[in-house]
């Protein structure tokens, strides 16, 4: 997530909150329609249908100063959120549970845009790229549960419902007995570069090893990657242990085969993407392998 400092040195905002459902174009223009303006408030949204960078901006075009993203037990606990329904007794997620994820709108290292961020690249200032400058956070149900059962409003439509046991409503702000109150939003992300490093194995091509097959995985993850993306890092290792067995057989594909071990896939497809920037300015595929 990006976010720009606050006076205060911390990402801090506080706001009346608004329920804006997936936080997709339609919905906001549904509050619209409402008489319900976002601007200056923190929107509340459920994770599903759109992409959760396109969430944020939707709510940033609006004038929102801030939005808290939440899986609905609707997408994450359809069996229901009992412990016996939700891990570790089942492979639904438990209301303690975060879903994270950048936001970011553009592929790659967004200060150096549709080129490679190598040693002595121009880079942009991070207030001059495209990405979001309000603050969004994630929680899990649980919490959303308990911002979302004091908020007042006219109660939301039955597609704008969840799967909480409370009545859904769109706010602004909560019911008259928290009247006073608002949500206060702090997210401590910080701007900073890191050294990536992507895995590359080849093989190169009998007949056309200027023409390429790319396969790949990332291997990063936001915590331990059972499934994503260990389970593809594993079909990887699979696929270039029997290539390469084949090959020391004296098998040769037609073309050049690629396998990519990709880095830092989490913070927006930057491995395999600023590779690809690399071979476009520099070639580094046609070395002979």
């Amino acid at each position: 997530m990006y976010i720009t400092d606050d006076n205060d040195g911390l990402k801090t905002k506080i706001a009346l909150p608004v329920y804006v459902n997936y936080g997709r174009i339609e919905d906001f223009e549904e509050l619209e329609k409402l008489g319900i303006n976002v601007s200056g408030k923190i929107c509340i949204a459920r994770y599903g249908k759109l992409y959760r960078g396109n969430k944020v901006e939707n709510a940033q075009i609006r004038g929102a100063v801030g939005v808290v993203l939440f899986s609905d037990p609707s997408e994450v606990a359809r069996n229901g959120t009992e412990p016996q329904n939700v891990f570790p007794n089942s492979w639904w997620v438990p209301g303690t549970a975060i879903q994270r994820g950048n936001i970011k709108l553009v592929k790659g290292d967004p200060v150096t845009p549709n080129y490679p961020s190598v040693d002595g690249a121009f880079r942009y200032k991070p207030e001059e790229v495209n990405i979001p400058r309000i603050p969004c956070q994630p929680i899990g149900y649980n919490d959303a549960w308990n911002i979302l059962k004091l908020m007042d409003g006219q109660a939301v439509p039955d597609n704008w419902k969840g799967l909480l046991n409370i009545t859904y409503r769109y706010g602004p702000g909560f019911k008259p007995e928290n009247r006073a109150r608002k949500l206060r939003l702090v997210v401590n992300n910080e701007y900073t570069s890191k050294v990536i490093y992507n895995v590359i194995g080849v093989i190169r091509g009998m007949v056309e090893p200027d023409r390429y097959v790319l396969v790949g995985n990332h291997r990063d993850a936001w915590s331990h990657g059972a499934v994503d993306p260990s389970s593809g890092t594993s079909q990887l290792l699979e696929l270039t242990r029997v290539m390469g067995g084949l090959l020391m057989d004296g098998w040769r594909p037609r073309r050049t085969l690629v396998f990519g071990s990709w880095g830092a896939e989490e913070f927006g497809l930057i491995g395999s993407t600023e590779w690809v920037e690399v071979c476009i300015v520099t070639k580094p595929c046609l070395v002979n392998f």
